[in-house]
């Protein structure tokens, strides 16, 4: 979806096979560039990026500070990080909103498909979330509030926590 809006985006990981999927899956995107980055360990970002995203991977990530020091650095003056976590839940009404919202996305047999394939287990999806941290939006808002002062920080489909955090400006 960013790829039709955006003049260039850049796609980057710590996993070269997340990369190939990544081209596979922008194949028709000529405004796609695809980069290998350790966001522990990547320094120097030249204030390039008008957004720069984290989605489902920062609670991996041990050196966190480091790695929001150089999300920052990739930032351009003004531009926001958004970060994307899942939510562990149980709580039925939060699990049915993000069914609904899969049902209305994907239609009634692709979320079917995603349905059986998390309840029996033998989906990608299953194995990524069997692994998952279990964090609340509790621990979300706990673990970011020194990194972004005055992240907005709201629940989208019912398991998924958004912080957006905009950076000083020119001269900020």
């Amino acid at each position: 979806r960013l790829a039709a809006v955006a003049s260039l985006i850049t796609v980057s990981d710590f996993s070269p096979k997340m990369l190939v999927t990544a081209k596979e899956n922008l194949k028709g995107c000529s405004n796609a560039d695809f980069r290998f980055l350790d966001m522990e360990k990547e320094a120097g970002g030249r204030g390039e990026y008008d957004i720069v995203t984290a989605i489902s991977v920062l609670h991996h990530i041990a050196g966190l500070e480091t790695a929001v020091k150089n999300m920052k650095d990739f930032l351009a003056p003004g531009g926001k990080i958004i970060i994307v976590e899942h939510l562990h839940t149980r709580n039925p009404i939060k699990l049915l909103e993000f069914y609904l919202a899969a049902l209305y996305r994907l239609g009634p047999l692709a979320c079917a498909r995603f349905f059986w394939g998390v309840v029996s287990g033998k989906s990608l999806i299953a194995a990524h979330l069997k692994g998952e941290t279990r964090m609340t939006l509790e621990d979300f808002r706990g673990r970011y509030a020194g990194l972004f002062p005055g992240a907005a920080v709201r629940v989208r489909f019912g398991i998924f926590a958004f912080l957006e955090w905009t950076g000083p400006g020119h001269g900020g």
